[in-house]
């Protein structure tokens, strides 16, 4: 039995609240409102919904300011719901971190289109990252689960944010502000200490032998490394040993081609030569006038009478 999508309204005007959550409920969408967005924050964290739709408009504070912080621990799909038309809001609301932006008002179908396409696009993004797992080390992000050689390895909050967020972005190096920003929010302070304290316990919990690491690697005077190598090695492998294949056929091909070609040249030269040497021959017979058959054209006459 499929599970039903959480949404959490953050909309100070109460009746649009509940005009929006008559239109959802309906649709198998557990609903929740939230008047402030201190409270829509609270709700976020301790629900954990699939999609907020977000008013910018609040009473308590600006709606960008909750995208910023909700967008510094989770990728839940939020779409604006708002009244300001302007461009430049629009733009901002997107740039920050929003996915989607409707402008009030907006008829219900619309509504519903967004949400499902929120909804799509956040189980596509889950079904391709569900796992991360490269030697012995696994990690099952819908379960919140780390282990290393299949045992368990308990890791405090903020030590899974890190290895999660390095583990998503595998293969590239991140640098020691973007973690910092990620984790700790835009307005952290910018000493990393507090970060390398807590990669330091990381690798002692995950590495065989931290000083040697296979997993996470440090990028000297910029950042961190997830190691990019994953289990479907032998799927690389094979999509590589196709690659050199094809390019060999490409390769013979071309070289068929390329041969082809040259005997087609060889034939129309021979062919010409040949015509020239019989005319040549024939103005000798017929005129009495010498002239000297070439080695070349001698060549390509026996050749012909051979091949012949």
């Amino acid at each position: 039995m499929n599970t039903r999508a959480s949404i959490i309204i953050i909309e100070d005007e109460k009746n649009i609240c509940n005009f929006i959550e008559t239109v959802l409920t309906p649709q198998n969408y557990q609903v929740t409102c939230a008047y402030t967005g201190t409270d829509g924050l609270k709700l976020i964290n301790t629900h954990k919904p699939d999609v907020v739709l977000l008013d910018l408009g609040l009473p308590d504070m600006d709606g960008l300011e909750i995208i910023q912080e909700v967008r510094t621990y989770s990728s839940v799909p939020i779409i604006v719901i708002s009244a300001r038309t302007m461009e430049r809001s629009k733009v901002a609301a997107l740039d920050m971190g929003a996915d989607d932006y409707l402008t009030k008002p907006f008829g219900t179908a619309e509504l519903l289109a967004r949400i499902r396409t929120a909804l799509r696009h956040s189980q596509r993004a889950a079904n391709e990252n569900s796992k991360y797992e490269v030697g012995g080390l696994l990690i099952d992000f819908e379960r919140r689960l780390v282990k290393v050689n299949d045992q368990d390895v308990h890791l405090t909050q903020i030590e899974y944010k890190l290895v999660s967020l390095l583990a998503h972005n595998a293969g590239r190096v991140l640098t020691y502000e973007t973690i910092i920003s990620k984790i700790w929010g835009p307005f952290a302070d910018s000493d990393n200490q507090i970060l390398r304290v807590n990669m330091a316990h990381i690798r002692r919990k995950l590495e065989e032998n931290p000083a040697e690491p296979k997993y996470i690697f440090t990028e000297i005077g910029v950042g961190y490394r997830m190691s990019g190598q994953s289990r479907d090695a032998q799927t690389v492998r094979t999509t590589a040993n196709r690659r050199q294949q094809d390019c060999f056929m490409v390769w013979k091909l071309s070289t068929q081609d390329q041969i082809s070609r040259a005997q087609s040249i060889i034939q129309n030269g021979m062919e010409l030569i040949s015509t020239f040497t019989q005319t040549k021959m024939l103005i000798t017979k017929q005129n009495g006038i010498h002239m000297d058959v070439t080695e070349m054209e001698r060549f390509v006459l026996s050749t012909l009478m051979v091949s012949c």
